[in-house]
Order: C-alpha cells, then sequence, then structure tokens
C-alpha cells in the first residue's frame, strides 16, 4: 500500500498514515527483501522517514536478509537512505556493500546510477571491488542509459571528487550528446556542475546541445538550478549565450527571495568570476537577500561575498556591509586559508573605494580580526599559490597606502617572505599588444625596459624614460618619466568598469608617485595606423609631464600576467644594478616647482570635487573648472590628504618597523614610497567555491582566486 501512494506521488492522509505505520511496526519481522526494500523506498520517494520503532524494525531486518537482496533491493535500499539523508548502521551497510559486490554484474542501468548516486549523497564512496563492479557494469550499459542516468552517474563521480575512467566517460558522453534534448531543468543543471567541478568541459557538440536546452529550459529552473548553472559556467572559464544568461538573470531575479544563503553567493561569485555585473535588477534583489540571510552565513558565504563585491569592484550598502563585517567578526576564528586571502584582499579593494577618512573607521574593525586569525594559522603551507599571492597584497597594501592603517607586518616574516617568493614565481610576458605599445614607445625615441622585477616589492615592470633629446628627437631642457600601463580585456568588467584588481594596482602606483598613463585596450585598438598610435600616446604622455607627484621616484609600467602558464619567462634586470642616472628622480625647474606647491595648494579644496556616483554607488572626482571626472583620487588631492594622515598614522614609524624587519618594502628616499605589486587577476580556480550538491544536502566547498 506505502509503494503504490509513493508511486502515484502522494501521501496517505494522516489516519490512514498513522494506521499502516503502526501495522508496518507490527508485521516488520515477517517481510522479505522486497518488502523491506519496497517499504524504504516510499517512505523516502514520499519525502519522509518511519517512526523510531519502524525504521528500527526494518533496519534489523535488512541486515539479517541482505544476502537474499538482488540487485534492485539493494539500489533501492541505498538510494531510500541516502534520499532520507542517513546511513544505514554500521553493520547493514557492510552487509550491503558485500552484496552489491556480489550482484554488481547483474545490475541495470538505473540500478548503476542510483548506487553511485546514493554513495556520493550519502558523502562516501563504494569499497573498491563495488567501485570496479559498478563501473564496469556502467561500461557494458552504457548505451541503455536514459538521461537521469547518465546526469545522474555523472553527478555522482563529481560529488565524490574523482571521475569516470576514460572509456566510461567517452560512452558516458556520446550517450548524453544523443540524450540532451531530453534533458530536463534539474539533470542539465547538474550536468554542467558536474563537469565543472571535474574540471573539464564537455565537447563542442554536447556544450552546444546543452546550453540550447538551458535556454529552452531556463523558465522552469529552481533556484538551486539557476546558482549551480551560474557557478558552473564561471567556473569552466566561459559565459553563458547571451540568450541563456538574459534568460537566467531573469529567473534569478524572479526568484531572488527563495535563494539560500550559499546560491546568493554562488551567483555573486559566478558573476563576478565571468567579469561582468548582474543587472541592477537583480543586484538589488541579491543585495537584499543578502541583507535578510547575512546573519546565518557561514564563514566561506562571507568571505566570497566580500570577495565578489570587491572584484566587481564595488562596496556592499552600509546597511549589508555592517552586517557582513560583524558576521566576519564572529566567525574570523573559523575562517580556513582561503576565506582569510579573500577577506583580507577584499579589504585592500573597500579601502580604496571609501573616501578619505572613511577607509580608517572600516579597515581596523574587521581586518585586524581576520590578521589574528591569519597569524593563529601559523605558516605558508595552509595557502596554495593564488592565495599567497593575494596575502602579498595584502602586506604591500599595508605598507603603501596610509590609509589603510594595519599593522600586519609584525611576526610574520616568514610568511610575508614566502607571499613575495611566490608573488615573484609567477610567470609574465608581455601580450603581443603590450609589446606594439612599448614598440610604439621606442619609435618615439623613449627609453623602454620590458619585463623588469622590482626589487622592492616584485612587481613586474616596464621602465620608461625620456632622454635629453625627448620625443620626437627634438633636445629638451628636462627629461619625464612615466609609467603607461596598458589595460587588457581581464583589467575591466564586461561594461568597461576597471574591475577591483585594476583599481588597486592604480591606487598603488598612484601613492608611488607615478606618472600614471592609463591605455585602455579598446582606445589602442581603435587607433588607425603607426601614426595615430604615435599620436595618441603623445597626447597621452604630453598631459603628464608636469603634473604634481606625491614622491619623486623613478616610474615604470606595470604589467598583468598573462593566463596561460606556458610562456617563457624573460630574464631579469635588476634595477639596482642600472646606473643611476636612469632611475633618477624627475629634475623640474623653481618655475615648475612653484607651480606643483600652488596647485597642492589650491587644487585639493578648491578645483576637485567628491561625489558619489549614483549608478556606481562609489565615490569618484570631479574638476569643476575643466568638467573632468575620474575614479582615481588626482594627485593634488593625494598629496593634500597624505599630507594630512600622514601624523594620525604615525607613518613614519611603521616604515622605519618594516624596514627593520626585513620586510623588503624599502624607501628610495626620505619621502619616497614602496612599490606596489601586479593585482590578483581573478579567473576560475581548480579549488574554485562549489555549488550546493543538486539533490540532498552535501558539503561546502571553497572559492580561491588565481593570478
Amino acid at each position: 500500500m506505502l509503494w503504490v501512494y509513493a508511486t502515484m506521488g502522494r501521501e496517505p492522509e494522516a489516519g490512514l498514515m498513522r494506521k499502516l505505520e503502526g501495522r508496518a511496526e507490527a508485521l516488520a519481522g515477517t517481510f522479505n527483501a522486497q518488502d523491506v526494500a519496497n517499504t524504504l523506498w516510499a517512505y523516502a520517494t514520499m519525502g519522509r522517514e518511519p517512526g523510531k520503532g519502524l525504521m528500527r524494525e526494518l533496519e534489523g531486518q535488512v541486515e539479517a536478509l541482505a544476502g537474499t537482496f538482488n540487485a534492485l533491493d539493494v539500489a533501492n535500499t541505498l538510494w531510500a537512505y541516502a534520499k532520507m539523508g542517513r546511513e544505514p548502521w554500521k553493520g547493514v551497510m557492510r552487509k550491503l556493500e558485500g552484496r552489491a559486490e556480489a550482484l554488481a554484474g547483474t545490475f541495470r542501468a538505473q540500478e548503476v546510477a542510483n548506487t553511485l548516486w546514493a554513495y556520493a549523497a550519502m558523502g562516501r564512496e563504494p569499497g573498491v571491488g563495488v567501485m570496479r563492479g559498478l563501473e564496469g557494469r556502467a561500461e557494458a550499459l552504457a548505451g541503455t542509459f536514459r538521461a537521469q542516468d547518465v546526469a545522474n552517474t555523472l553527478w555522482a563521480y563529481a560529488t565524490m571528487g574523482r571521475e569516470p575512467v576514460k572509456g566510461v566517460m567517452r560512452l558516458l558522453e556520446g550517450r548524453l550528446e544523443a540524450l540532451a534534448g531530453t534533458l530536463n531543468a534539474q539533470e542539465v543543471a547538474n550536468t554542467l556542475w558536474a563537469y565543472a567541478t571535474m574540471g573539464r568541459e564537455p565537447v563542442k557538440g554536447l556544450m552546444t546541445e546543452l546550453e540550447g536546452r538551458a535556454e529552452a529550459l531556463a523558465g522552469t529552473f529552481k533556484a538551486q538550478e539557476v546558482a549551480n548553472t551560474l557557478w558552473a559556467y564561471a567556473t569552466m572559464g566561459r559565459e553563458p549565450g547571451k540568450g541563456v544568461r538574459r534568460l537566467l538573470e531573469g529567473r534569478a531575479e524572479a526568484l531572488a527571495g527563495t535563494f539560500k544563503a550559499q546560491e546568493v553567493a554562488n551567483i555573486l561569485w559566478a558573476y563576478a568570476t565571468m567579469g561582468r555585473e548582474p543587472g541592477k535588477g537583480l543586484m538589488t534583489e541579491l543585495e537584499g537577500r543578502l541583507e535578510a540571510l547575512a546573519g546565518t552565513f557561514i564563514a566561506q558565504e562571507v568571505a566570497n561575498t566580500l570577495w565578489a563585491y570587491a572584484t566587481m569592484g564595488q562596496e556592499p550598502g552600509k546597511g549589508l556591509m555592517r552586517l557582513l563585517e560583524g558576521r566576519a567578526e564572529a566567525l574570523a576564528g573559523t575562517f580556513k586559508a582561503h576565506d582569510v586571502a579573500n577577506t583580507l584582499w577584499a579589504a585592500c579593494v573597500f579601502s580604496l573605494l571609501r573616501p578619505p577618512g572613511e577607509g580608517r573607521r572600516w579597515v581596523p574593525a574587521l581586518v585586524q580580526t581576520v590578521v589574528q586569525r591569519l597569524v593563529s594559522l601559523g605558516n605558508s603551507a595552509c595557502f596554495n599559490t593564488a592565495e599567497l599571492r593575494q596575502l602579498h597584497q595584502f602586506f604591500v597594501c599595508c605598507s603603501v597606502d596610509p590609509r589603510f592603517c594595519v599593522d600586519a607586518n609584525v611576526g610574520m616574516r616568514t610568511l610575508r617572505e614566502t607571499c613575495r617568493a611566490a608573488f615573484e614565481g609567477e610567470r609574465t610576458a608581455p601580450s603581443k599588444t603590450q609589446q606594439q605599445v612599448s614598440e610604439t614607445l621606442r619609435q618615439m625615441g623613449l627609453s623602454v625596459e620590458d619585463e623588469v622585477r622590482c626589487p622592492s616589492s616584485g612587481y613586474s615592470i616596464v621602465y620608461v624614460h625620456e632622454s635629453c633629446w625627448g620625443m620626437g628627437g627634438e633636445r629638451s631642457s628636462s627629461t619625464s618619466t612615466w609609467a603607461v600601463e596598458f589595460d587588457g580585456p581581464s583589467h575591466f568588467l564586461t561594461s568597461r568598469a576597471p574591475t577591483g584588481a585594476t583599481l588597486l594596482k592604480r591606487r598603488h602606483l598612484q601613492l608611488l608617485g607615478h606618472a600614471l598613463v592609463t591605455v585602455p585596450c579598446w582606445e589602442w585598438a581603435a587607433c588607425e595606423g603607426a601614426g595615430e598610435r604615435v599620436q595618441y600616446l603623445r597626447v597621452k604622455l604630453e598631459q603628464l609631464r608636469n603634473v604634481p607627484r606625491l614622491d619623486a621616484v623613478h616610474t615604470c609600467v606595470a604589467v598583468t600576467a598573462p593566463s596561460s602558464g606556458d610562456l617563457k619567462q624573460k630574464p631579469q634586470v635588476s634595477l639596482q644594478h642600472r646606473p643611476r642616472s636612469t632611475y633618477a628622480p624627475t629634475q623640474i625647474s623653481q618655475e615648475e616647482k612653484k607651480e606643483e606647491e600652488a596647485a597642492v595648494e589650491v587644487g585639493a579644496a578648491d578645483v576637485w570635487e567628491l561625489r558619489e556616483s549614483k549608478t556606481r554607488k562609489r565615490p569618484y572626482y570631479f574638476n569643476r573648472r575643466t568638467g573632468e571626472a575620474r575614479w582615481e583620487a588626482p594627485r593634488t588631492v593625494l598629496a593634500t590628504v597624505l599630507e594630512a594622515e600622514a601624523p594620525a598614522m604615525n607613518l613614519g614609524k611603521r616604515q622605519s618597523a618594516l624596514d627593520d624587519s626585513g620586510g623588503g618594502f624599502q624607501s628610495y628616499g626620505q619621502h619616497a614610497r614602496q612599490f606596489s605589486p601586479l593585482p590578483v587577476q581573478h579567473q576560475p580556480f581548480q579549488q574554485s567555491y562549489h555549488a550546493l550538491s543538486p539533490f540532498a544536502k552535501h558539503g561546502r566547498r571553497s572559492p580561491s582566486t588565481d593570478m
């Protein structure tokens, strides 16, 4: 009777259910193997568990009769336990596993898929013998698998953290391509999730089929399926097609009120990893949901949410930020290594997004707590390479940014050195376009040196210096230096807004006193021919020739590492071994000095206004005289801010302590600041944050970042 109700997709009325359960408990001792398996299957299918008394009787009967179970009984019993979110007793599990191994050669396609799914859903793997039998049977029966069987099998392998053997994978993939048109929404989402979790992509034909099916079914996706699909695309390092993305975003906006904490974190992580921002409507809904759920976040969800906002170059709204701060402080003691690295990196970005003065109120509240956790983790072995690189940026930020007043350098010398080594160990090479920029600068009569590691910070730099003959070969009375930063597509979101990593790098370079010239890739691409490229760079350089600087230090071009890891590293040239005149401070006349002093004195107060962007929700600077608007603080403003804030922050004392500690961030002069390192480029990583597993309750995994 129970099996009949479950098969019809309904439950008996309460009174009838009570009587049936009482009778089942009374008769359980007489049940045969099929009766036990069917009863457990029925309860699991109805989404409920037997009462304690009945469950005890059924479990005893399973243990007694396990030797008589057929393949279907074994598969159904394991599936039922997994569906109910529980595991059999140790003795019962041992007997069921022995029976599964003995009968594996007789399993049908659905029984293979259900058994693998059950093991994965219970958070365990089959024994070696069972796994070998099931895998062999899967290979033999792959041609008879239904769409659900294939999806469940791939999901099970991914959840167990393994891949099918090559022959099985090839057959399953072929079967999936043939059946893709019959997949339902959950099967599409689970299949994409499985591929992403296994660190691979479907073959081209299958991916086309899956994307087409996702587009057709997106309107029926549940909240978890939306989150898993977006997470899968981001983890595979690709974006959904325009149609799929639009439909998924619309569905996410409609279902935002039903998202769980991890699903919201997954969606934000996915958008940030894909280098785009959610639409305005979706972002509003997600932020509202985040605010409602922030008190339930686990440590990883807090860190991932902060990382996503920072990567998009945004700060959460004040209410949400306050809740996330409080939750982070409460959970900091449970932060894992990747949570610490992601949170500290995000803090570096948030500190520059806030207007002068506000960053000092925020940083100590959260960061000091997380720094204590960093110290308690003990050593660098806890962190992977990408996380060590993030921490290197954090240490540099503490040293170079006067508003980031966190003394994170005391007692962590070994960790700092390891982070620096990891940072400098990254291979760097300019793209063809970057090489074209450098070659154009040389054609203009400028001295350009590519791919040099700054000995103070580990930056990979290109040094640009104007000789006494100046640009165009005409004799010049003074020389100039510039930092010409070529910003490729990875430096921006799809909206062309700079990423958090780009903003952080620019902030550091400005604090170092560089005359920073940014060359966005789309502006460079718009130049037609060598003549236009020369003129474009000439105008850019001339605009900054006499701009006041925070410090008189040598200037460089920061080069962001490409995504490929196969590029050969060029020989490194130390600045310490160059002739002193090569990187001497820029010489300016007395008249220019007076103009610079006047600009610093008047410009910050009378020319530049600090305003807030209504669309980007972050401050920007507006020049009332020229109408110019910019995200980065103008040098005149920065000079005023530094002069005002330096005494309060005791910068001289912090600098001296850092130099004495052997941290490597040495000054080039009394007023010189340190170089900042390459920003972390956030791309999918093999240990990226895994979405909620598609069926029952599953463990939470973590994101990390890649350079």
